[in-house]
């Protein structure tokens, strides 16, 4: 099986737990690839998300650190946009459950080794935007940068 970054980053996604205003109730936290065919609308509206985490595909980029000549090991580098999406909704209020988010992202992607040897996670950057979207005023939304460093074997 091929090895797939991007699908070892959903599933970290996918371990994160919050809960909405009240401090009480799990909110619910779909995990999506970005560009799927569902809608923020529907997923908000119809599926009851209180909060969407979307997984963007990676730019990459070579480290420092290689080498042309191939005689050891090279490290290369990808950075996966991950959004946390969030909507002002009855029982929930976006700005508190995207602070939720971040303090659960921060836990999550952890400059540490995860799971398997030779890579590690970790958020490098972040940036948030409040805007319409997917047919929905105020839309919260939070990127994550995601820096995934894997050694070539």
């Amino acid at each position: 099986m091929a090895w797939n970054p991007k699908l070892e980053i959903k599933n970290v996604a996918s371990t994160i737990t919050t809960t909405i205003d009240d401090n009480a109730t799990a909110a619910l936290i779909i995990v999506i690839y970005e560009g799927t065919p569902e809608t923020l609308k529907y997923l908000f509206n119809v599926v009851g998300a209180d909060v969407i985490v979307a997984v963007d595909d990676p730019g990459e980029r070579a480290s420092g650190d290689r080498r042309e000549v191939q005689d050891q090991a090279a490290h290369y580098t990808g950075i996966y946009p991950v959004k946390i999406i969030a909507i002002d909704k009855t029982g929930v209020t976006a700005t508190k459950i995207q602070y939720k988010m971040r303090i659960q992202m921060r836990a999550a992607f952890r400059p540490v080794a995860r799971t398997r040897a030779g890579f590690t996670m970790k958020i490098i950057s972040t940036n948030e935007e409040n805007d319409r979207k997917g047919g929905i005023d105020k839309v919260w939304q939070t990127t994550y940068d995601i820096e995934y460093m894997w050694m070539n074997p």
